[in-house]
């Protein structure tokens, strides 16, 4: 499963840095799975589904975002390919709001027929009447666009997992 929490040793000096700030690793671990499928329900096997967002401070790691605080331990970015049922995971963190948007996960998806789509999935029951992206969308937007989050059995204390299908042509 790709990961976007990064526990290697190259970053051992950055987690004891985050350490002093109360954490290491910082968020709530979100295990986020679904499958990519037709309208019919058919999976798109080999599908690319690219997921990126901030850390637990709001802050995304490119270039143009060097503010702090920031976690260097969190990449903010992976990639999956879904397997022969159109399912592919991630384990990440909960998304947090920052800059007046509201917490979500930014997703890119290409299948292996060319279909693409670019969309961010946001969290069921979080506040969301001020985020500028959601207050010019479409009526209904967001309820097609939420996924609920449940603890994540079997997982760490304090895990959470959630599940989003893609519909694609």
């Amino acid at each position: 499963m790709p990961r976007l929490l990064i526990g290697s040793s190259a970053f051992a000096a950055r987690r004891r840095a985050l350490a002093v700030l109360g954490c290491v690793l910082c968020g709530t671990r979100l295990y986020f799975a679904g499958r990519v499928v037709t309208r019919d329900g058919v999976a798109h096997a080999g599908a690319t589904v690219e997921l990126w967002q901030c850390d637990v401070f709001g802050r995304y790691h490119h270039a143009g975002d060097e503010g702090s605080p920031r976690d260097d331990g969190f990449q903010g970015y992976g990639v999956a390919t879904t397997d022969a049922d159109g399912r592919y995971a991630f384990k990440t963190i909960r998304p947090v709001a920052y800059g007046g948007r509201v917490p979500h996960l930014h997703l890119k998806v290409r299948t292996a027929s060319g279909a693409t789509l670019t969309t961010q999935v946001y969290i069921e029951g979080d506040a969301a009447d001020r985020d500028p992206v959601l207050a010019g969308s479409p009526k209904g937007t967001r309820e097609q666009l939420a996924m609920a989050l449940a603890a994540a059995l079997g997982r760490e204390a304090g895990a959470l997992s959630g599940n989003f299908d893609i519909v694609l042509p």
